[in-house]
């Protein structure tokens, strides 16, 4: 299935897209709480892509919570927008100059990536799978999909709507289907990223409990001299413990499934654990009550 993707995409261009122009877009950004990528990707990264090695440097507007990721030789803006992240994959918000989006698929683990670039393709995808209601509209009530809106002969559109769980099925077969580019010196890039002193509060919320993968449950919470942190899995992983005004207050390893961390010296009051791998692919927050 590797070229899977790219095989339909010829297709289709000889056969039923003869403009090149991509029909489908989405009226709304994937419905979850947007992410900061300097937390996963560092302010800089570099990519073995194909033969060449391929520069990138990341920025993160606080205010608007978009990400932007430029390619450091070219100095072309390959990414601006929001990103989101739901079960193992982070969602690339673009937003189109008519106010609607693109929403592609990128994953990110053990030192490599897929999906980067290919918003064109993934959009493309959409319109293989929708392109016949163009054709023959009257068909649109045989199709059992929720994120199908409409589409508009008049104009050559097809609206889609974001649908987590048939996001998860869609983006998961055409992410599997993608080559994959390797970090290059990934750990080394995004070490001196892992905890900071002080972090934007926007950026420590709780994570969605559905989107859980390393942590386990926090117990007893609230707590008052020491809680245990439990993990779905054994693994290299780091925690940060943060103050409500973002300040870390204390940080260690988690070297077994069940740890206990003692937070007697912590005052009461509410807090934040971060939950890391040592590469910042895995990235979770849990609250903490101290009482």
């Amino acid at each position: 299935m590797k070229h899977l993707i790219y095989l339909l995409a010829v297709i289709f261009l000889m056969t039923a897209c003869t403009d090149g122009k991509i029909k489908s877009s989405f009226d709304n950004p994937f419905p979850k709480r947007t992410k900061n990528l300097l937390w996963t990707l560092g302010s800089e990264f570099s990519l073995k892509q194909a033969n060449d090695t391929n520069y990138y440097k990341v920025s993160f507007d606080k205010e608007k919570r978009e990400n932007f990721i430029i390619n450091s030789t070219t100095n072309d803006t390959i990414f601006a927008g929001t990103v989101c992240k739901y079960k193992g994959l982070f969602y690339f918000n673009q937003q189109l100059n008519d106010t609607t989006y693109w929403i592609y698929a990128v994953e990110i683990k053990d030192g490599t990536i897929r999906g980067l670039q290919t918003e064109y393709l993934q959009m493309l995808a959409w319109d293989i799978k929708f392109g016949e209601l163009l054709e023959n509209p009257q068909k649109i009530n045989a199709y059992s999909s929720a994120v199908l809106k409409y589409v508009d002969t008049n104009i050559n559109i097809i609206r889609l709507t974001p649908n987590k769980k048939e996001f998860q099925k869609f983006y998961s077969s055409i992410i599997d289907s993608l080559d994959v580019d390797t970090f290059v010196d990934w750990a080394e890039t995004t070490s001196n990223q892992n905890v900071k002193q002080t972090i934007d509060l926007s950026d420590i919320e709780e994570s969605d409990k559905s989107d859980y993968k390393i942590i386990s449950k926090l117990y007893p919470n609230p707590a008052n001299e020491v809680v245990t942190l439990s993990l779905n899995e054994e693994g290299v992983f780091e925690y940060g413990i943060y103050d409500i005004n973002g300040r870390l207050l204390l940080r260690g390893q988690l070297q077994n499934q069940s740890n206990n961390i003692d937070i007697s010296e912590l005052k009461m009051g509410s807090y934040y654990i971060r939950v890391f791998s040592t590469n910042n692919t895995i990235d979770e927050v849990i609250k903490l009550i101290i009482n």
